[in-house]
């Protein structure tokens, strides 16, 4: 879910916007560090408003592998005029695949002329597209915002969750033809993110609002349990007043995690738990998204959208900030699955927007490894929540954020599409 956008300003060079200059990827270094490498800074709302080239510097040491980071950096270094050192973060962002879109190019190269010929040649380069997904359901568009995709564990088939309906779909195939249900949860509010329970016939998901939520004071806000075959909430475990948890994830039999985009909190509760309890205090991450249980149960990994990835104690809720070994930017994702002890990744922050599998030290420190296993679709919006089955990766492709307004009006000029589900195909574990 890319709520983020709602919250940060645009990063402006010259009167455009570098972040929306873009994507495409020699790392360049800062400077020497100031914290320990698996420090996490603190950040919050003011931490988007730094601009001064020095705070920019040491937010770069703080989130070397951030490249929202980096494009705010090289926007100050452009607006000063320092073209060796705005080069440096250019590289940075090209070393890991960032691409620009055309204006974007064109500025840069304006304003990189007769500096460096072999860096504009390599900005005016166009990403790889890697279109490896089929779609293998279709939701109609009077289904409006879906966000996630989940498999029901009862009766087959798929189950979506609405932002803007409030509801959940769920849609069987007969003879080739998909037919979907709606099924309306009393006092659900946008329904989001969502996870299969391991021992009930029952799905999860996180229910809360946000700026297209219709009638949001009328919303519970937490989790719920649901029962797609006898259509009845099984269990609620409410939030704190104002929270709006989106992603969550399911450790074994529990417990449950959920993280909040707009407040920067995340939660924990048992399954049959009555409230969500404080893991993480608002203030320490920006925009948490995707969460994954680690093996054990002891840490949880969470993407920070704007800054990277982030390892979570459960037991007492600290944050240590997970490095990279190699050239690869880690703030953007917002789902996070794990499959044969690698997590795969939506990162519909970057340019261009991309579904990567990321390898992991024995101790999930580092980043040791990344591969792309797609990029740039030309029939995607925003690819958006998913799940794994078997071998696949089965996730939303056209994720319609931007074809919403206040309340969750649909815009006249973008109407709501039809959302895809799509399969892509997962490596095998020796690939």
């Amino acid at each position: 879910m890319k709520l983020i956008a709602l919250l940060v300003a645009p990063l402006l060079l010259g009167g455009c916007a570098l972040a929306a200059l873009g994507s495409a990827v020699g790392a360049a270094a800062v400077g020497p560090g100031q914290v320990q490498p698996a420090t996490w800074r603190k950040v919050d709302m003011s931490t988007g408003q730094i601009q001064d080239i020095g705070g920019l510097e040491q937010l770069a040491r703080d989130f070397p592998d951030s490249s929202s980071v980096r494009l705010r950096l090289g926007t100050a270094y452009i607006r000063e005029g320092d073209k060796a050192k705005a080069a440096e973060q250019v590289g940075w962002l090209l070393d890991r695949g960032y691409a620009f879109t055309e204006a974007g190019q064109a500025t840069l190269i304006a304003f990189f002329e007769d500096f460096d010929p072999q860096l504009n040649g390599r900005i005016g380069r166009q990403p790889e597209t890697i279109a490896d997904s089929s779609v293998v359901a279709t939701v109609p568009a009077g289904a409006r915002l879906i966000e996630d995709v989940v498999q029901d564990p009862v009766l087959g088939g798929w189950v979506v969750s609405s932002i803007v309906d409030r509801a959940i779909y769920h849609g069987t195939e007969t003879s080739g033809q998909w037919n979907w249900r709606r099924h309306d949860i009393a006092g659900a509010g946008s329904l989001a993110g969502s996870v299969r329970a391991n021992i009930a016939p029952t799905l999860w998901f996180a229910s809360g609002a946000y700026d297209v939520t219709p009638a949001p004071d009328t919303a519970f806000r937490g989790l719920i349990a649901y029962s797609v075959a006898d259509g009845t909430v099984v269990h609620r475990i409410a939030a704190p007043e104002g929270a709006t948890p989106s992603d969550i994830a399911l450790s074994g039999k529990g417990p449950l995690y959920a993280s909040d985009p707009l407040s920067g909190a995340v939660y924990t509760a048992g399954t049959d738990d009555a409230e969500l309890r404080m893991l993480v205090e608002p203030g320490t991450l920006r925009s948490p998204q995707g969460l994954v249980p680690l093996p054990g149960g002891r840490q949880v990994i969470v993407s920070d959208y704007r800054y990277g990835l982030a390892r979570i104690d459960v037991r007492s809720g600290s944050v240590r900030r997970i490095a990279a070994t190699v050239p690869v930017a880690l703030d953007g994702f917002d789902g996070l699955w794990l499959i044969d002890g690698k997590i795969v990744g939506i990162q519909n922050g970057f340019s261009p927007q991309r579904i990567v599998s990321l390898t992991f030290d024995r101790n999930y420190t580092q980043v040791t490894d990344v591969a792309i296993l797609e990029q740039a679709h030309p029939d995607w919006i925003e690819p958006l929540g998913g799940t794994i089955l078997g071998r696949a990766f089965y996730y939303i492709g056209n994720g319609q954020w931007s074809r919403f307004g206040e309340g969750g009006m649909a815009r006249t000029d973008a109407p709501p599409l039809p959302t895809h589900i799509r399969r892509l195909p997962l490596p095998s574990p020796t690939d």
